[in-house]
């Protein structure tokens, strides 16, 4: 009996005990750190990887593509961009794809855009041009003008791009429409912008190229939750059947990713990586201009699924985390065991360094896919200035109630 009585007594009394010394504030932190680190890591490998897998299957021939080459309709939506069109436009109108059209179409332009393209349609007659009413009230101008389009083309596949944007190849076209095998109604491209001047264009380029990582990632593993209209396609029937932008007319800003978050799915949507189908973004913002930019995207977000949202912040998310307890288990190290201090900024810095490796590594591989500029220690700057910049933009940053 009182062997019995001992071991109940005790056996509770060190259970708490060593309960009580494992989940001290400061093994709690520590394995917050460890576990937002796996997490991490996860998405770097499964998600940012992404490109890199897609691309190596290509150039081993492992990828199936749609040998036919249906109609397509390049839909481009311009306002005021006569002398960018001068030289944009035999980009797209000398593409190697057999049977396309280009319908430009005309947001209200008072430059000599209209004489651009007349000029233009004496060597190029597969170029078209249309516009929408000046004064029409319809909060989205371009998912008003892509309705225009689409109303006005004649191909099977409609694929949007910006007078922006610039081809990579002129194989462009045949590169993104390969994808459309049977089921696939959405084809994800991706445009990284120009990075040639300056450390705030460097952070564009280095912000565009990981949100394109990102989005990718989810839209190969069977989550699309964006695309961008600097370059994506979809059937001209999907848009009809879906009723164009019905249901988003409220919103500004979103005709891209929006149409894709709403209808895509892993067996609708297919993501199209590769360096002949990307295009370059040749503009040069200002920081203001940026600011902007990200708010706009940001502002969609309240569409959004649920899902998606999830899919996004993940790795927002489990990042903030991942800083914030590295930060406090130092702070608790100091004061609660300092005698231990050397050792656990040993271990933390040894995590940090093993993050730092794997971002940078997949970041600058993909970046060499699309023939950008390395990434050193300016992207582990980014990588804590840009998801704080994201959250600032988003609480004081407002967009003006009605830009035209």
């Amino acid at each position: 009996m009182k062997k019995n009585s001992y071991l109940c007594n005790i056996i509770p009394q060190r259970l708490v005990l060593s309960f009580k010394m494992a989940f001290t504030p400061l093994n709690i932190t520590l394995g917050i750190t460890a576990l937002s680190l796996l997490i991490i890591l996860i998405h770097y490998f499964v998600h940012y990887t992404a490109i890199l897998r897609v691309s190596r299957r290509e150039r081993k021939g492992r990828v199936v593509y749609n040998t036919e080459r249906p109609k397509v309709s390049v839909i481009i939506v311009t306002r005021n961009l006569d002398e960018e069109l001068e030289s944009y436009l035999p980009l797209i109108l000398e593409q190697t794809y057999p049977d396309y059209e280009v319908i430009l179409v005309d947001d209200g332009s008072w430059d000599n855009t209209e004489d651009v393209v007349r000029r233009l349609r004496e060597t190029y007659p597969h170029l078209y041009m249309t516009t929408i009413p000046k004064k029409s009230r319809i909060v989205s101008h371009r998912k008003l003008a892509i309705t225009v389009g689409a109303k006005a083309a004649k191909g099977d596949i409609l694929l949007l791009t910006e007078p922006t944007a610039r081809p990579f190849s002129n194989r462009w076209i045949e590169s993104m429409v390969r994808n459309f095998v049977t089921g696939v109604e959405f084809v994800t491209g991706n445009c990284v912008m120009l990075d040639n001047s300056g450390f705030l264009q460097h952070m564009i380029a280095y912000d565009t190229l990981t949100n394109t990582m990102r989005a990718t990632g989810f839209a190969v593993m069977g989550h699309p939750y964006s695309a961008t209209s600097k370059n994506m396609a979809y059937l001209r029937s999907t848009f009809f059947k879906n009723d164009g932008f019905a249901g988003l007319l409220h919103q500004e800003f979103g005709d891209d990713d929006l149409m894709v978050n709403r209808h895509g799915n892993g067996l609708n949507t297919k993501a199209e990586p590769t360096r002949s189908a990307h295009t370059i973004c040749i503009d040069k913002p200002s920081y203001r201009e940026w600011r902007f930019m990200k708010k706009m995207q940001l502002s969609t977000l309240c569409d959004y699924r649920t899902s998606s949202l999830f899919s996004l912040f993940t790795e927002h998310v489990f990042r903030a985390i991942y800083y914030m307890s590295s930060i406090a288990s130092i702070v608790l190290l100091l004061f609660l065991r300092p005698e231990w201090m050397l050792v656990g900024l040993e271990v933390l810095a040894g995590a940090y360094l093993l993050k730092s490796i794997v971002l940078l590594s997949v970041v600058n591989a993909t970046a060499a896919i699309y023939k950008q500029r390395k990434f050193w220690l300016s992207a582990l700057f980014f990588d804590i200035y840009l998801p704080l910049a994201s959250l600032c933009i988003n609480v004081f940053t407002r967009l003006p109630k009605n830009r035209f």
